[in-house]
């Protein structure tokens, strides 16, 4: 299955792959609105998730056991004794097969995929449709998640892009957030409390994202920056609640997941093709809407 191309009508470019159902990139010309790989080799690899479509569930599980209803699914953990977006078998290394749909003023990639009763430990088989909306004027990109199980199952999706408004790093980007409440992790980076956002946590006014990165409160045991799930005070697919934006471009989030995980590219992934390079340092935000229980 090959990756499909689009531009529409005022020049904005997507690139799409079948593995992840992964948004490779957004661009206009030679100006990248996202991060992407160096290489496809590097885009396949298991960790890397420029772009692509996370689950069965975003984020992290504690320990490799979750309930549901009577009975107890064991996961695949992939990082130590707990489970990181979905496993190493999630969807995000799955290829999916694909359609294009061109309508009259949009364009429609729609991927498919069953994940199979079982699959890295996950009950139920799970129908899977992601459908991505181009718009021909403009740039606009409208995301749908649908999924159906025959069986009770965990289910969250996220999409992985790194933004970068044409930036080489995060400096001059800008984020908002409409949440009043944060929450907070322990030293594996696991969902502990729900706490209301301070001075550092806090974007509810527009903020420089740099300002406060390099706060003590974010620079402890594995956290190097924002690596934060933030629940949304409206939960209203009409309402921006995500604004990013730089001196030339701004991106804004409308989506009717209840918050939105902020990752600020915390650590330098080396290529495998170029092991030099490791420069890509807070070079990009990842802007991950989606549910996120604290009971898991």
């Amino acid at each position: 299955m090959k990756d499909v191309k689009v531009i529409n009508d005022d020049g904005y470019e997507f690139l799409f792959s079948p593995l992840g159902a992964a948004l490779v990139y957004i661009r206009k010309d030679k100006l990248y609105f996202t991060r992407t790989a160096f290489f496809e080799k590097d885009f396949r690899l298991r960790r890397c998730f420029y772009g692509k479509t996370i689950g069965r569930s975003a984020n992290r599980i504690r320990g490799n056991q979750v309930q549901i209803g009577d009975k107890i699914a064991y996961l695949d953990a992939n990082e130590g004794d707990n489970v990181l977006h979905g496993g190493n078998d999630g969807l995000s290394n799955k290829y999916f097969n694909l359609r294009t749909v061109y309508n009259n003023d949009n364009i429609q990639i729609v991927f498919y995929f069953l994940s199979k009763d079982g699959e890295s430990g996950y009950p139920g088989n799970l129908n899977v449709i992601i459908t991505y909306t181009i718009q021909q004027k403009g740039i606009h990109l409208d995301v749908k998640y649908e999924a159906e199980s025959d069986e009770d199952t965990l289910c969250n999706f996220t999409n992985h892009t790194y933004f970068t408004l044409g930036e080489k790093n995060i400096d001059n980007l800008f984020l908002q957030i409409d949440a009043d409440r944060y929450l907070d992790v322990d030293k594996d980076m696991i969902a502990s409390e729900i706490k209301p956002v301070t001075a550092v946590m806090d974007f509810r006014s527009i903020k420089r994202i740099g300002k406060d990165i390099d706060d003590e409160k974010i620079n402890h045991d594995r956290l190097k920056g924002y690596d934060y799930f933030y629940y949304f005070n409206n939960l209203d697919i009409n309402r921006c609640n995500v604004l990013l934006r730089n001196s030339e471009y701004q991106l804004l989030i409308y989506t009717d997941f209840e918050g939105v995980q902020i990752y600020t590219s915390n650590f330098p992934e080396p290529y495998p093709l170029l092991p030099e390079v490791k420069d890509n340092f807070r070079d990009s935000i990842a802007i991950e809407p989606s549910d996120n229980h604290l009971d898991l």
